[in-house]
């Protein structure tokens, strides 16, 4: 079964451009297909104060996928964006567990990603794995670049 509630809504973002509203969806092995089933939770908050100022937030607590290649879990991870005129920034939180290869891998933002509105990029987004080993995403300050090592 997949249960969905609407916790909260305030304001009208449609015509003041003010508002926010936030839900969950919870997944109680949802089948699809004959093989493959969804359990956990995803969750949805997001607020807006004027046209050009929003933050949205989405996190899966324990969402976990099932198939005969095996499960895939994202423990509490998150992504937390907020727009501000025309730039922007994102952060990341979490973990991702793969039972074939029995590991976890953590994402994170050690530094804020940010957008500026000329579209040029910063920050970091990491990603840990087995024996400290690591993998990184770096924005180089430009629209077109990015880092990956």
């Amino acid at each position: 079964s997949m249960t969905m509630a609407i916790n909260s809504v305030s304001g009208d973002p449609f015509n003041t451009s003010s508002g926010s509203a936030s839900l969950t969806m919870t997944f109680n092995h949802v089948t699809v297909g004959t093989q493959q089933s969804v359990d956990g939770t995803i969750s949805l908050s997001i607020s807006q104060t004027n046209s050009t100022n929003a933050t949205a937030s989405l996190t899966f607590t324990n969402l976990t996928t099932t198939s005969p290649a095996g499960s895939v879990t994202f423990g509490n991870l998150s992504f937390n964006a907020t727009n501000v005129g025309s730039s922007g920034t994102l952060t990341i939180a979490g973990d991702v567990y793969y039972s074939k290869y029995a590991g976890y891998v953590l994402i994170s933002t050690p530094t804020t990603v940010n957008i500026d509105s000329s579209g040029n990029i910063t920050g970091t987004i990491l990603f840990t794995g087995k024996n400290n080993t690591k993998a990184r995403i770096v924005g180089l300050g430009n629209s077109t670049s990015l880092l990956i090592e």
